[in-house]
């Protein structure tokens, strides 16, 4: 066997691994998800293929043939086709279609880890909060936080208290939704193929509800909500922003520690950078964790540790997320409370639990 061959085959297996292993978490398709032999653009990547094109038939991969032995891949040969929804995840209980999660957690491409490039179609719910100071015009974007439905995303309560704000003199301005590249006014990538997606939107802040139990010492009830002064057109950014489901309500360590966990960083409190970085995390018992964090965990908090010694504990607020296991739609497990920078992998993270605070979230959003 040739070394072409060779490596045309050993990647063919690849892909149909990464299908298997995924179980639907494939990319959702703006075109039709058909086998890879019958896409000219992406089979011609298989002649002989760097990196980049490594990179993009994983991100094209969408299913796996009946056969078991054909990987499928969204192509953008075929004509267009509508989005796949992802299943419901416990929907909030109110009637109003405005705050029922009707399609939210939906599916996208076997996740990046090791701190690289989180894809654009990831972490779709993401959302950052700008602030402005007294002595500048300028926003500055220092907090996450992770869209929920059209109206409201679910932060960090140290990202909105008044008193934590008052003595820097910031106040929140803006929350931006869809935002990919934060160097620039547009959304557009070089690798693995070259596209532009639509640019990010800024929508004001309507109301902020902030956890009452909320306790700055001992970072209890870190939790917050933030109302939109209007709703987000989630057709408008086609499917690169949406929001993500809640988990149900007491869901335990145990369960946890069965799920994959995922996190991510900006590095908006240091040197931003350009892209998302997303990264693989382990459940830490908290036990262990409260050793060094001398006791002052409540039973509302999750802590994690990155899998990457390299990796960042991300941003204030931003999300901790996994697969249901049996719906595929990503849930919000945690809103990031505590974290210590980067290189630091053997230090836990600390995430405020939303499942401990589902029930709050709900008797707070109104229509």
């Amino acid at each position: 066997m040739g070394s072409k061959t060779c490596a045309r085959f050993v990647l063919l297996a690849a892909l149909i691994s990464l299908a298997q292993v995924s179980h639907g978490q494939g990319a959702t398709c703006r075109h039709e998800c058909i086998s890879l032999k019958d896409c000219p653009s992406l089979a011609q990547l298989l002649t002989n293929p760097s990196a980049s094109d490594v990179k993009a038939l994983q991100e094209a991969t969408c299913s796996i043939g009946s056969s078991g032995l054909d990987p499928l891949v969204c192509c953008e040969d075929a004509g267009p086709t509508r989005p796949r929804p992802a299943p419901l995840t416990q929907p909030l209980t109110s009637p109003d279609p405005v705050i029922r999660q009707t399609e939210c957690g939906r599916t996208f491409p076997l996740a990046i880890v090791g701190g690289e490039t989180a894809d654009f179609e990831s972490e779709i719910w993401l959302a950052l909060l700008g602030y402005r100071d007294s002595s500048s015009e300028d926003i500055q974007f220092l907090c996450a936080g992770s869209l929920i439905n059209e109206r409201y995303l679910v932060t960090a309560a140290h990202c909105v208290n008044p008193a934590l704000l008052k003595p820097k003199q910031f106040k929140l301005e803006v929350i931006r939704v869809g935002e990919k590249d934060l160097t620039s006014d547009t959304n557009c990538n070089d690798t693995p193929r070259p596209r532009c997606i639509p640019p990010s939107q800024d929508f004001i802040p309507e109301d902020i509800i902030q956890h009452p139990g909320y306790d700055s010492k001992t970072f209890a009830n870190d939790v917050a909500i933030i109302r939109l002064s209007s709703p987000v057109d989630f057709f408008a950014f086609e499917e690169f922003a949406g929001p993500v489901c809640l988990p149900p309500t007491g869901e335990s360590a145990e369960q946890l520690a069965n799920l994959w966990l995922f996190s991510v960083d900006w590095g908006l409190t240091r040197t931003p950078s350009q892209f998302l970085k997303r990264y693989g995390v382990a459940l830490v018992d908290t036990k262990d964790c409260n050793t060094t964090y001398n006791g002052r965990l409540t039973a509302g908090q999750i802590c994690v540790r990155p899998e990457d010694i390299e990796a960042c504990s991300g941003d204030g607020g931003s999300p901790l997320t996994a697969t249901d296991p049996e719906s595929n739609a990503w849930q919000l497990l945690g809103v990031h409370t505590i974290g210590v920078g980067c290189g630091l992998s053997h230090l836990p993270t600390v995430y405020t639990s939303v499942s401990y605070h589902r029930d709050w979230i709900e008797q707070n959003i109104r229509p």
